[in-house]
């Protein structure tokens, strides 16, 4: 967790800014957006999460955890009993349309060996019998957004004044302050580049942020999701 906290970060913005009416929720809206950035353009360990799930007789579907963003690569393993234990193979929606069957006949239930994930909720096939099966996956959490004063950063301090740069240059965007924009942007780009790069810091395995150059076609504001 950072050091810095959006209070503080508050008042680095109103100064940076010359802006004293900058409130609270719009100093929040351009740390989040600062975060967000970053944190989902690379693979941070604190962003990282496990959940376990246990089948119902003729369910099909399963909600994953509130905070999931998305699966990790490792995909779905069943752990649970020892007779059916392995790792789900993934399938199309498509696929899984053209073969799942009648979700009301019985005969099309047993033990799951396919998954795929269609809008929020993640889906199994055959259907699960009564033989409860526990499954296990890694994914992505979502960033929890800071909102109240105290709120810290969920990454290391040694992002903290990245997390400030990259509200900064929104800051001067929404003031329509181009020039600046541009300068802080590309000051932002290149910190990520540089923390990415510091043997001191937990490797970060993939991902990547283009610095932009004044007219070119990154200039806008890309979001990382």
């Amino acid at each position: 967790m950072g050091e810095r906290n959006l209070g503080q970060w508050l008042t680095d913005l109103r100064k940076a800014l010359q802006r004293q009416s900058l409130s609270l929720q719009e100093a929040a809206d351009l740390v989040n957006a600062s975060l967000r950035e970053f944190g989902y353009a690379f693979t941070f360990a604190e962003l990282e999460g496990t959940f376990s799930l246990e089948t119902v007789d003729g369910t099909e579907s399963y909600d994953p955890p509130t905070d999931f963003r998305m699966l990790r690569e490792s995909g779905l393993v069943k752990t649970s009993p020892s007779n059916r234990v392995g790792k789900l193979k993934k399938e199309t929606r498509d696929q899984w349309r053209r073969r799942h069957g009648d979700a009301s006949d019985s005969n099309n239930r047993g033990d799951p060996k396919w998954y795929h994930r269609y809008g929020k909720k993640i889906y199994l096939r055959p259907i699960p019998d009564s033989t409860v099966v526990t499954i296990e996956a890694d994914y992505w959490k979502k960033i929890v957004p800071v909102v109240a004063e105290e709120d810290r950063s969920p990454f290391s301090d040694d992002w903290d004044d990245i997390v400030f740069t990259g509200a900064l240059y929104r800051g001067f965007r929404n003031q329509g302050e181009h020039d600046r924009y541009i300068n802080v942007r590309n000051d932002f780009l290149g910190l990520v580049r540089s923390r990415s790069l510091e043997d001191d810091v937990e490797e970060i395995a993939q991902g990547g942020i283009e610095i932009v150059r004044e007219g070119s076609a990154l200039e806008d504001d890309r979001y990382a999701e």
